[in-house]
């Protein structure tokens, strides 16, 4: 009986010794392969710290951050500080999964003092042919851009990690605001009425936006528009629409910082549909993205180091000068009731030299000028230096209005 008491217990015993090892492992993070999407990545609590982190451009300390562990927070602003060391770490990128899981019809301003009034937030669209909903699709590629820009060193802010919450548009500018966010990324999956439609565009405000606050930032919210979507139709490989200007987009009315609206493709189209349902196109979709931060920093870069170069403007001399034959083209066309001399002006009687006759000029080849010549050199001058990069192309009538978190139908021919 002890020795089986004895056994019995060396055996608890061993147990005990087992559990606190591995639990101590796991507050370690030796575990952390368990749930880590890449084998063997664990959390350096040096790289990514608990607390606050100072921008560079702002005095604000923010507090609240959390660990990073892969893992999908619930409820909203989720603040993740970038790693110690690397220079995306003063940037924080606001990621915004739009929609959610229930709509609210609540109404809300469009912009900062409007009188326009729109729903809080919208359900969102539905694949017609797959049947994944926009806003499922939209925080699977949220999570996924997370991940890919902490790598990169990034601080990153989530408006939201799961379906279930509730926060209205408004709100969710807000949170990028109170951030000072270095980009305010908005994902979204479009959808209309010809199913014909397809492609990736982005959306942000125009550079005449009745809110001051928001006009601000056009220039760089362009940019970012711009960069973006080249770097993720690159990546992704769907087709390339444009970028569009829209300033009913209640996100993007209260946003103080630069903003853009991704719609990654149409889940009113079959093909862009059963694209965007892949895990092979979200990841790529998440690369697309972050590889187009990273070039737009570098040229915001660029463009603040670029030293000033001033232009020397050489004073223009008004005074007349006398007409000679030489400069009179022969096909030139002298007005009926203008006569050469009118036209030309007479030389200075002070200096005893007569006026030019018509007939001097026309009979006179020494001193007419080959019109070929000076048809010629004309058209030369007029040349532009390399050739002329085609404008933007308007967006027509037929071209839809993206189904963003502020709209719940689009009219059929109000497209802006």
């Amino acid at each position: 009986m002890r020795q089986k008491f004895i056994r019995y217990g060396s055996l608890v015993l061993a147990l005990l010794l087992l559990c606190g090892a591995v639990l101590s492992m796991s507050a370690c993070g030796a575990w952390h392969w368990l749930w880590s999407r890449e084998p063997g990545e664990s959390v350096n609590r040096e790289d990514l710290i608990l607390g606050g982190n100072v921008p560079e451009d702002t005095d604000v300390i923010f507090e609240g951050a959390v660990n990073y562990t892969g893992e999908a927070h619930s409820g909203t602003d989720i603040y993740y500080i970038g790693k110690v060391g690397n220079p995306n770490r003063s940037r924080i990128i606001v990621i915004d999964a739009g929609h959610q899981l229930k709509g609210s019809n609540a109404q809300e301003p469009n912009g900062p003092g409007s009188e326009v009034m729109k729903a809080e937030v919208t359900w969102g669209a539905t694949g017609i042919h797959t049947g994944q909903a926009e806003y499922e699709l939209n925080l699977k590629v949220a999570l996924l851009l997370r991940d890919e820009l902490i790598r990169r060193g990034y601080s990153v802010v989530m408006i939201r990690e799961t379906n279930n919450v509730s926060i209205s548009n408004m709100d969710r500018a807000e949170i990028a605001n109170k951030y000072s966010a270095a980009a305010y990324i908005r994902i979204h999956a479009n959808s209309w009425t010809d199913d014909s439609m397809h492609g990736a565009m982005t959306i942000c405000q125009s550079a005449s936006n009745p809110y001051p606050d928001c006009a601000m930032h056009y220039e760089r919210s362009s940019l970012l528009s711009r960069i973006v979507l080249d770097e993720f139709c690159e990546q992704t490989g769907i087709h390339k629409l444009n970028v569009r200007e829209m300033d009913d987009m209640t996100g993007t009315n209260w946003s103080r910082v630069p903003t853009t609206i991704v719609e990654m493709g149409f889940l009113s189209n079959k093909s862009d549909d059963a694209l965007m349902v892949s895990s092979y196109f979200r990841q790529e979709a998440a690369i697309g993205i972050a590889n187009g931060l990273d070039r737009y920093f570098r040229e915001l870069d660029e463009m603040e180091t670029q030293p000033e170069t001033e232009t020397a403007v050489k004073p223009v001399d008004t005074t007349p000068k006398p007409v000679t034959s030489q400069e009179i083209p022969t096909d030139v066309d002298t007005p009926a009731d203008e006569s050469v001399e009118d036209s030309t002006g007479s030389l200075s009687e002070a200096t005893g030299e007569a006026v030019l006759e018509t007939t001097e000029i026309a009979d006179s080849e020494s001193e007419s000028v080959d019109s070929d010549s000076v048809t010629a050199e004309v058209e030369e001058e007029a040349q532009p230096d390399g050739e002329e990069e085609p404008s933007p192309e308007e967006p027509s009538p037929e071209e839809p209005i993206p189904e963003t978190d502020e709209t719940t139908e689009p009219p059929a021919d109000d497209a802006p």
